[in-house]
């Protein structure tokens, strides 16, 4: 009989050690569904932070690709400013040369005119001395008249006959001079 005492006090002992490795075998497997568990969160958290960082490059990039647009668009739009301000600079440029050329044109007419007008003037006046001196009328004027007189009589001679001559003769210049005299 000791035969089946052993056999009936293992009974009760397999029996109590069944549900303790059942327990045993069930904490090892949650254990193992929580490292399961574990590693496939921290693989969750891993792909998470990629799609970040893709997102990231991704949104990088884009904003790299449109900066760069943008300052392209930028140097194309100053190109053409700096273009048309070249463009409005020469013609401004050639505007104002043609102001001077006019200008300096109207200046050497005027000029010419004035030129002209005195050259005429003093042919004239010329003319009209020479005239006097070989009629004889100054001649015989100087030999009318007193050595005294004959600053006076010609002045009135001069002023009497030729108008033009009376004109130059008359002014502030020949005034300041007369007086001196």
């Amino acid at each position: 009989m000791p035969e089946q005492d052993t056999k009936i006090t293992r009974a009760p002992l397999a029996e109590a050690i069944d549900p303790l490795a059942e327990l045993l075998s069930q904490a090892q497997n949650a254990y193992t569904a929580y490292m399961q568990a574990q590693r496939e969160v921290a693989r969750a958290y891993k792909q998470r932070q990629e799609k970040i960082e893709r997102a990231y490059k991704e949104t990088e990039q884009k904003a790299n690709t449109d900066c760069a647009a943008a300052v392209e668009k930028a140097i194309i739009a100053r190109e053409k400013a700096e273009q048309q301000a070249e463009e409005l600079y020469n013609k401004a440029r050639e505007r104002a040369n043609e102001a001077y050329q006019r200008s300096i044109r109207q200046a050497l007419d005027a000029r010419n005119k004035a030129a002209e007008g005195a050259w005429n003037i003093r042919n004239e006046t010329m003319e009209q001395i020479w005239n006097l001196f070989t009629q004889g009328e100054f001649n015989r004027t100087l030999q009318e008249s007193k050595p005294t007189d004959s600053i006076e009589a010609i002045m009135t001679l001069s002023a009497s006959t030729d108008p033009v001559l009376a004109e130059l003769w008359d002014n502030e210049v020949d005034a300041t001079y007369d007086d001196h005299l």
